[in-house]
């Protein structure tokens, strides 16, 4: 843990110098166990959407696709940072026009939990100017900031004004929200844009994402899995090996649905190889939204070319 926290501390000095109702489930054979490996590249670049129940990549992206996203189906109005490229927030009270500039260091974070009452933005979308960083693309190359204040709010649409920190008057955006869509993106260059494929298709997204370390206060990115907000939960444990865990033991543990309980930690920077390091003995036991029960550790952060970012895993439905 140390030698990653290490490893990710350089990689940031790098770059700064709804309540589903209970449905019954018909009884499921166990499926065989399955090897799956994903391209997130050498940078980290691509958001992988993957489904456990079908197999497969649902979609993908490139990180820098997007920026921010808003609540769009049941949650209250919210808006998400993409912390896949360490992006920040600062909230003014000033109005927009009287924002031209902003280098301080007052700056707010998403938490790495996912919690939506622990965004960046705040619960008040209303009354503030935003001031948003928009972070580092794969590269490690500054994107730049915006501003941002949110208009008008209703079961249909956000409205907001929107432009460059030095633009006075800026433009006024719609962002449509969608019944079967966790959130909905949006680019500060290319606007509304379709990111996540429809909430009930997939399980995981292999991603970066902004860890918050806490004593000293260090934001820094990490690669792993976030979960689907939409109840897929996750039991992590060392207690069981691979084979031993089926359905029987599955149905008895206690599941988390913070979105970071895959995260990153799967893994660690070895120095003296100057490689990844996969622990196998982490087994994650995983609930999807269908209710059905998985399995799943990693066996390989490599491909056959021995490129890093390619999560190679193991699953099995029980």
């Amino acid at each position: 843990m140390n030698k990653c926290i290490l490893y990710l501390m350089s990689v940031i000095i790098f770059f700064c110098s709804c309540d589903k109702g209970e449905l019954p489930i018909s009884a499921t054979l166990p499926g065989d166990a399955t090897i799956q490996q994903v391209e997130m590249t050498e940078t980290y670049k691509n958001q992988i959407f993957f489904s456990l129940e079908s197999n497969a990549v649902i979609s993908s992206n490139d990180k820098t696709d997007w920026d921010i996203s808003f609540s769009s189906n049941t949650y209250d109005p919210i808006i998400t940072l993409n912390t896949s490229k360490a992006m920040r927030v600062h909230r003014s009270s000033s109005a927009f026009a009287d924002i031209n500039s902003y280098s301080d260091d007052d700056w707010h974070y998403d938490v790495h939990s996912g919690n939506l009452d622990s965004t960046g933005f705040g619960n008040d979308l209303l009354n503030f100017t935003f001031i948003v960083d928009r972070g580092y693309n794969e590269l490690g190359s500054l994107i730049g900031q915006f501003k941002l204040r949110v208009t008008e709010i209703t079961d249909e649409k956000y409205k907001i004004q929107v432009g460059t920190v030095d633009d006075l008057t800026g433009e006024i955006i719609e962002i449509e929200r969608f019944a079967d869509q966790n959130f909905s993106y949006y680019h500060f260059g290319n606007g509304q844009v379709t990111i996540s494929p429809p909430t009930e298709t997939w399980d995981l997204i292999f991603t970066q994402y902004t860890h918050l370390f806490y004593d000293p206060f260090t934001p820094y990115l990490v690669t792993g899995i976030i979960l689907n907000r939409e109840e897929t939960l996750v039991h992590q444990t060392e207690d069981f090996t691979f084979e031993e865990i089926d359905k029987s033991i599955a149905e008895g543990l206690t599941f988390s649905s913070d979105a970071d309980v895959i995260g990153y930690d799967w893994k660690y920077f070895d120095f003296g190889t100057s490689s990844f390091i996969i622990n196998p003995d982490i087994i994650y036991v995983i609930k999807n939204l269908n209710g059905f029960y998985f399995k799943l550790h990693f066996v390989d952060f490599y491909n056959d070319s021995g490129l890093k970012g390619y999560p190679k895993f193991e699953f099995q439905q029980l």
